[in-house]
C-alpha cells in the first residue's frame, strides 16, 4: 500500500475536466493533495490545486528540485510530449534535461507514472523503454472502438466499461499482451470482406477497374495487412516494474472520452492493485461481499464530476 503523498500533474490540467478534489476522492487512502508542476526555462512553479491555483511556490530548475517533487508524489501524470525535445505543443527541453531521468529513478523506487497522450508523438517509444523497462512500440492513431481485456477486468473490477469508442485519434501501441488493458476491436473476415466490397458499385459507375496486383485492391492482401496492423493493439497498457519498482501506464485516450474517466481514477490507486489475471478468483470473491471502498469511491468521484460539469454548463 502506498504511503500518503501527492498526485502530481506535470504541465497539464486534471484530465476529463475533473477537479482536484475529485482526484483526491478517487484515491483517498494514499493522497494528501494534488499539485500541478509547470516547467519553465529557468524555474519550476508548483501549484496546490486543492487550495487553489493562486497558492504557488517556485523552485529553481534543477535535478534536485525534481527529486524533491517526486519524493512528495505517489503518482505522476505527464503528457507524452514531455519525453522529447521536439514537441510542437510544449517547450519540453528543460524537463528532458533536468526532470526526465529523475522520473525514471522515481519509478524504479516504487513511484507510479501515467504517460497521458496529449500531443500524440510517435518518437518517444525508445525513450520510454529505456527509462521504465517497457517493451512498447507506438504504432498508429485513430478513432476506434476498444474493448476491455481480461487483465483490465481482473485488475480493476467489474465496473469498467466493457467497450468504448475513443474519439479524436487515440494512440495505440504494440505491447506484451499481459500488459494490455483496452484493445482495438477487430472485424472478423466476413465483415471485413463486406466492407471491402461496399464501394464496388461506386467504382463500377466511375469506370474504375480494380488492379488486384495492388495490395489495396487485393482482398486477401488487404486482409493480411489489416490483421498485421490491428491485431493486439492497445490504447491503454499497464506495465509493472521488477521487484519493488512502480507501475507505468500508457494512456492513449487523447480525446478524453467520458466513458474512460472511471478507469483513470482507478489508475490513481495503482499501489493497491495486482495486475495479474490469476487474481480473478480473488476479485469475484470480493464482489460477493459487496462493494468495497476501492470501487465505490472512484464511482462517487465520477458521479460528482459529471454532475458538476452538467450544472456548470447550464
Amino acid at each position: 500500500m502506498m504511503s500518503k503523498k501527492s498526485i502530481t500533474l506535470i504541465n497539464m490540467n486534471p484530465p476529463y475536466e475533473m477537479k482536484a478534489t475529485t482526484l483526491m476522492m478517487a484515491a483517498p487512502h494514499c493522497t494528501t493533495g494534488v499539485q500541478q508542476v509547470l516547467v519553465y526555462e529557468t524555474e519550476i512553479r508548483i501549484r496546490d490545486l486543492v487550495a487553489g491555483a493562486a497558492v504557488e511556490t517556485n523552485k529553481p530548475l534543477s535535478v534536485a528540485s525534481f527529486d524533491a517533487i517526486y519524493a512528495d508524489s505517489h503518482t505522476v501524470v505527464i503528457p507524452d510530449a514531455m519525453f522529447t525535445e521536439k514537441s510542437k505543443v510544449f517547450k519540453s527541453e528543460a524537463f528532458v534535461k533536468h526532470g526526465m531521468e529523475a522520473l525514471g529513478s522515481f519509478q524504479k523506487a516504487g513511484g507510479n507514472v501515467i504517460v497521458f497522450c496529449v500531443e500524440g508523438t510517435l518518437v518517444i517509444g525508445d525513450t520510454l523503454n529505456r527509462l521504465f523497462g517497457t517493451k512498447w512500440k507506438i504504432k498508429f492513431f485513430e478513432s476506434a472502438a476498444v474493448e476491455a481485456t481480461d487483465l483490465a477486468m481482473a485488475t480493476f473490477g467489474r465496473f469498467l466499461p466493457m467497450q468504448a469508442h475513443l474519439k479524436d485519434g487515440s494512440y495505440f501501441i504494440d505491447c506484451p499482451n499481459k500488459e494490455g488493458l483496452y484493445r482495438r476491436i477487430m472485424n472478423d473476415k466476413k465483415t471485413f470482406e463486406e466492407n471491402f466490397h461496399a464501394e464496388d458499385a461506386t467504382f463500377e459507375k466511375l469506370g474504375i477497374e480494380k488492379d488486384e496486383t495492388m495490395d489495396c485492391f487485393n482482398i486477401e492482401k488487404s486482409w493480411e495487412n489489416y490483421v498485421s496492423k490491428y491485431t493486439n493493439r492497445y490504447c491503454i497498457a499497464l506495465h509493472q516494474g521488477r521487484y519493488m519498482e512502480g507501475h507505468v501506464v500508457w494512456y492513449g485516450d487523447r480525446g478524453q472520452s467520458d466513458t474512460m474517466a472511471y478507469l483513470f481514477c482507478k489508475m490513481l490507486n495503482l499501489g493497491s492493485v495486482s495486475p495479474d489475471p490469476s487474481d480473478t478468483v480473488k476479485t469475484k470473491s470480493k464482489e460477493k461481499n459487496g462493494l468495497d471502498l476501492a470501487i465505490l469511491l472512484p464511482l462517487v468521484a465520477i458521479i460528482v464530476a459529471v454532475l458538476t460539469r452538467y450544472i456548470t454548463s447550464k
